[in-house]
């Protein structure tokens, strides 16, 4: 799965032992380090010779580790006006991975409460490998016309896979009456 000139520099050379002489000989693969958190990656090295000579197992299969973070997703806490009819949240990723991101949200409420000042709301967001696209989360809210001090209630991220999310976002309610 690991390509060259992009994951490693292809090498080629010459091991050598003198007549009647064993023991370990080694070479180096170097390796193209970049910022992008990828997973596990293979490279097939073969051995051959043009001597008489046997070689056991002379394809022989090399992992290449990663060792980039993954990336930071970026939202920020929101305030919005209650007669806005949505919050629109949005989450992005401040740098792209080479792995599937994924992201389950879903609202909890705090001193506004769902189905009296919001809509609840749960799913799920989904970046494909390279993607760095600011995704938005809808979440309608109940306009009433009594006069309250500023609500909030949260958008909790969990199963976070392949990304560093923060835990929640809070979202603000400003009163319109």
């Amino acid at each position: 799965t690991a390509t060259v000139d992009e994951d490693y520099l292809e090498t080629n050379g010459t091991l050598t032992w003198a007549a009647g002489e064993t023991g370990i000989r080694s070479f180096a693969i170097e390796g193209i380090s970049d910022e992008l958190d990828e997973a596990l990656e293979t490279l097939t090295v073969t051995l051959s010779t043009t001597d008489d000579v046997t070689i056991v197992n002379a394809a022989r299969t090399v992992s290449l580790v990663d060792d980039d973070d993954p990336p930071i997703a970026f939202a920020e806490n929101i305030t919005v006006l209650e007669d806005g009819l949505n919050a629109a949240i949005e989450l992005s990723l401040l740098s792209p991975s080479g792995k599937t991101v994924t992201v389950d949200y879903a609202t909890a409420s705090s001193a506004a409460l769902s189905t009296q000042d919001l809509n609840a709301v749960v799913g799920s967001l989904t970046w494909p490998p390279g993607s760095t696209i600011t995704k938005t989360v809808i979440v309608g809210l109940i306009n009433d016309p009594i006069g309250e001090p500023p609500e909030a209630f949260f958008l909790d991220l969990f199963n976070v896979v392949n990304a560093t999310f923060p835990d929640k976002i809070t979202v603000t309610i400003e009163d319109d009456d």
